[in-house]
């Protein structure tokens, strides 16, 4: 394994967002006269984020727990004893309060900021507690204006692209699912593929978060967007279902019985595909029911296939093993299908 690679583009994009935030942070602090310039140039690094909405909501977070802990710090600076125990115990108190308010994510920042006021003996400490206090929102305000005009990517954006990869995503396994349990094979790497998409599912909800700090991030396209993160998340859920019967039945030989209506799914599957882009998402609820409307040919086709099975008895011969695999692929088909038709009408 290489120990040094060449930085990726982001990488390269975050880095020089950071040194000019930095630099125009320091600048204007240095220009305005606040004490320690500094706090405003790391403030604006700890600011810089991958898109704007990461960024705000970095800056809040960093602004919220600094006014926190400068409050708590300043109130056991004004004690008549001091020393490093109590500058322990300082930490401590401003890391429960944290918790308490349910602000973890800036629990450090704010348990660092109490230490620098009351380890270190300070000439005057108010100053200094005000200078931080002025320099630490100045250095956010900065890291967000430069993010937002220097490569300016949006969260929202990332999120209908992360949408679009764990929808397509879901079609591809379920596909290669069924397509494995027709043809009575296993890929070593279908579980691990699995896995992997429930993962990347599941980290949305940060992107999410995020993008709901962007302008107009609030209100109905964030209630849209929501309803998009549900319908990713229960359709990743039955193609794990999908997954399992796959495995479990790799020596079935019942589902041959409809491969035909199964290659159907299939195929309908592959078509939406190459159907839904990253735009769709603007309107999950459209998006929904056009692919309940596509799908719904192949369901009936599978239901019918399956009835005429029950009359002719041709499910007599195989084992119940068997047909309980069968029935569960079909339930899952019917839960793929009822997960678009249920959000079809999310946005009535």
């Amino acid at each position: 394994m290489k120990l040094v690679r060449v930085p990726p583009r982001l990488s390269i994009e975050f880095a020089i967002k950071a040194g000019v935030a930095t630099i125009a942070a320091v600048g204007l602090s240095r220009w305005i006269g606040l004490n320690s310039p500094y706090w405003a140039g790391i403030s604006a690094v700890v600011a810089t984020a991958g898109s704007i909405g990461a960024s705000i909501n970095a800056s809040i977070t960093r602004i919220v727990a600094t006014l926190i802990a400068l409050v708590i710090a300043i109130g056991v600076v004004l004690l008549p004893i001091d020393g490093l125990l109590l500058a322990g115990l300082t930490v401590t108190l401003t890391l429960l309060v944290m918790s308490s308010l349910r602000l973890d994510a800036g629990a450090r920042l704010a348990g660092a900021s109490t230490l620098l006021l009351t380890a270190i003996p300070q000439d005057n400490a108010l100053a200094t507690a005000i200078g931080r206090g002025l320099n630490v929102p100045l250095g956010c305000v900065v890291a967000v204006l430069v993010g937002a005009v220097l490569f300016p990517h949006r969260a929202v954006n990332q999120l209908k692209i992360g949408l679009t990869e764990d929808l397509i995503g879901c079609f591809r396994l379920t596909c290669d699912a069924i397509e494995q349990w027709l043809e009575s094979t296993l890929e070593p790497d279908l579980e691990e593929r699995l896995h992997a998409l429930l993962a990347d599912v599941t980290r949305r909800d940060a992107i999410y978060t995020e993008a709901t700090f962007e302008p107009g991030g609030v209100g109905r396209r964030s209630t849209n967007f929501s309803h998009a993160l549900e319908l990713t998340k229960r359709v990743s859920r039955v193609t794990r279902s999908l997954v399992l019967v796959a495995v479990r039945g790799s020596d079935d030989t019942a589902q041959r019985l409809l491969e035909p209506e199964f290659r159907l799914v299939t195929s309908t599957l592959h078509q939406l595909i190459s159907e839904t882009g990253d735009s769709d998402w603007s309107n999950t609820p459209a998006l929904a029911q056009r692919i309940h409307e596509r799908l719904q040919p192949a369901l009936d086709a599978l239901d019918a296939g399956f009835r005429e099975l029950r009359e002719n008895r041709s499910t007599a011969p195989y084992s119940d093993r068997d047909i309980e695999h069968l029935l569960h692929a079909m339930w899952c088909i019917h839960a793929f299908d009822e997960a678009f038709a249920d959000h079809s009408s999310d946005g009535d």
